[in-house]
């Protein structure tokens, strides 16, 4: 198509009258970016020399190592877990809070160490009555514990009968000399090996045919308790699971046990509190339930002379105190109507310091019952008939006059009517000998 001059005239100069001021713009921007590029060039006065950066020559290309031929993955193994070590379990461990260890199977015998709760121990046998264990302790000494005081893994049937060794040699201790029987909280004392005069003489006019003759007998030296047994030692037999285990029961007293099904004292006097108070002594029990506390307690009934020698001692004395009948003495002919607290009567105490032998409480003994018992078949360590009915009864108690029941000689003769063995009393106790 053809343009116009006009339009053409018209055009050209409008275009290069838009286009200058872009130049010019151009130009002024170049000459101002040439200027600051210069001015970096070139440093000051004053400047700080720059410093260079070294040019790194480029290292050469290493050559590819061969390449590996790749191995088969191997299967992982399972990582095992390595099994504890189990400790060997012990046939047997001290189940108490200290066990003593002797050299034989009793407490006569010498005190070699003691063991705290968890000590183990391997069984080498058992006693004969199996009430002691022989045992090897872990820094290698051996001897004998009790077995009601451990924890014992083996059956009984599986243990040897080891032969005990020789009793001990006594050594005779102090008159006055005590301990402590810890499991029940019993106090014992001394009484010294000798003579002593038993029985009641023909001019003892409140004597019995049961008391006499009188004549001397020697006794070796024993241990027997300040006072009777209380309610609150014997609380300590039965929370000990007393009445549940064989281990403490004649053969005859476990009859009865698990016949009676019994497991505390006579409720009558147990439950009563005129009866039950913690420091009174123990009443309401039988002759078994009195065995069977002293075995668990590390004692016996002592024998009808023991407890007339620790009553009277060596001088022949009528009542502990001496030989003036005095019912105020005592806890005697009903003052009371009722025991009380062990040792409320100070003045009723033997000359070897046992205490309420004269009233309280009348005190089952080890010995039978005869009406000749009293007879002299021996004069040394006599222990009484071979059989009875019931066991002997000795001191007098809180409602019997004192010139019956409270003289030293004095003894149960005869039996009360329905006595046996089994039966129970509101006013008999008991104490333990060693």
């Amino acid at each position: 198509m053809m343009i116009p001059l006009d339009a053409t005239t018209r055009t050209a100069p409008h275009r290069r009258a838009v286009r200058r001021p872009h130049c010019a713009a151009l130009a002024l921007a170049l000459l101002v970016l040439c200027c600051a590029c210069a001015q970096q060039r070139i440093p000051s006065y004053g400047d700080v020399t720059p410093t260079y950066a070294p040019t790194r020559t480029p290292s050469a290309t290493p050559s590819p190592s061969p390449t590996a031929t790749p191995r088969p993955s191997a299967t992982p193994r399972p990582t095992l877990t390595p099994l504890p070590s189990r400790t060997p379990v012990p046939d047997a461990s001290v189940n108490r809070a200290s066990v003593e260890l002797r050299e034989g199977p009793g407490s006569a015998y010498r005190l070699m160490a003691t063991y705290p709760q968890g000590t183990p121990l391997t069984v080498l046998g058992r006693s004969s009555g199996g009430l002691w264990l022989k045992l090897r302790t872990a820094d290698g000494k051996s001897g004998w514990m009790r077995k009601a005081e451990l924890q014992v893994r083996l059956p009984n049937a599986s243990l040897a009968v080891v032969q005990a060794p020789p009793p001990p040699t006594a050594v005779e201790s102090a008159l006055g000399a005590s301990r402590v029987l810890e499991r029940a909280g019993i106090t014992l004392l001394y009484i010294p090996s000798g003579e002593f005069m038993m029985g009641s003489a023909d001019s003892d006019l409140h004597a019995s045919e049961c008391e006499k003759p009188q004549r001397r007998v020697y006794l070796d030296g024993f241990w027997i308790a300040r006072t009777e047994v209380t309610n609150a030692q014997f609380q300590r037999f039965i929370a000990d699971g007393g009445y549940a285990k064989r281990e403490w029961w004649s053969e005859a007293g476990w009859q009865w046990v698990t016949s009676t099904g019994e497991r505390s004292p006579w409720a009558t006097t147990w439950l009563d509190p005129a009866w039950n108070q913690p420091d009174q002594p123990v009443v309401g029990v039988n002759w078994y339930e009195a065995d069977a506390f002293a075995r668990w307690a590390g004692g016996r009934l002592p024998t009808d002379a023991e407890w007339e020698k620790a009553a009277r001692g060596t001088d022949g004395r009528i009542y502990p105190w001496g030989n003036a009948e005095d019912a105020g003495l005592a806890n005697v002919e009903g003052r009371v109507g009722a025991t009380v607290a062990v040792g409320s009567f100070p003045e009723d105490r033997s000359p070897y310091g046992c205490l309420d032998m004269a009233g309280n409480a009348r005190e089952m003994v080890a010995d039978w019952f005869a009406p000749d018992c009293h007879q002299p078949s021996t004069d040394r360590n006599p222990t009484g008939p071979p059989s009875g009915l019931v066991h002997l009864q000795r001191g007098g108690n809180y409602h019997g006059a004192v010139w019956a029941g409270s003289r030293c000689a004095a003894r149960s003769d005869p039996p009360p009517v329905g006595a046996s063995i089994a039966k129970r009393w509101t006013d008999v106790g008991f104490r333990i000998a060693q």
